[in-house]
């Protein structure tokens, strides 16, 4: 039976939690960026609460003034804020290591002779690995060359991309 050195298994399983990381931070910068759009139009929707009732009030209330002003401030937060530059999305979750470490740990512990790792089992963590790098390369091309969605993006993001893909930047 072939073997492999513990140094591969270690490589590998760094290499693993990388790709995963990678992999796994588009999303999550997808969904953190609907989760912003959903509060801002929460928040919109509040304000436009806080207007129609001071109005109907006729009273410039401290408070409602107040609020509206925390409103705005969060608005212009909210729009501002960029997910793609979040840190903690470059790294891996704590659950996603303790789910694959005892895999791993288990491997190097039931080794026999010296530094060996059964060859067949390496050969499967490499195809993990692969599936998940490849993975993550296919959805990124998809998504720059599948015209379908690129239809489906608001107007100016499709101006910012055919700019950019043309070597230029557009001004916002």
């Amino acid at each position: 039976m072939a073997h492999a050195s513990k140094t591969e298994l270690l490589s590998l399983y760094k290499n693993l939690i990388k790709s995963a990381v990678r992999h796994d931070r588009r999303y999550k910068i997808i969904q953190e960026v609907n989760e912003i759009n959903k509060e801002v139009t929460l928040l919109k929707y509040e304000k436009l609460k806080l207007a129609k009732s001071q109005q109907l009030l006729k009273d410039s209330n401290s408070t409602m003034a107040l609020n509206l002003k925390a409103i705005e401030k969060k608005l212009v937060e909210l729009k501002n804020a960029n997910p793609s530059k979040n840190r903690e999305f470059y790294f891996s979750p704590l659950e996603f290591r303790n789910l694959i470490r005892p895999h791993f740990e288990k491997q190097i512990r039931s080794s026999t002779g010296q530094d060996m790792i059964n060859k067949r089992t390496l050969e499967h963590y490499k195809d993990i690995y692969l599936f998940l790098d490849n993975q993550r390369e296919y959805d990124e091309l998809f998504e720059r060359y599948n015209m379908g969605e690129f239809n489906k993006m608001a107007q100016n993001v499709r101006v910012q991309k055919t700019a950019k893909r043309v070597g230029l930047e557009v001004p916002l």
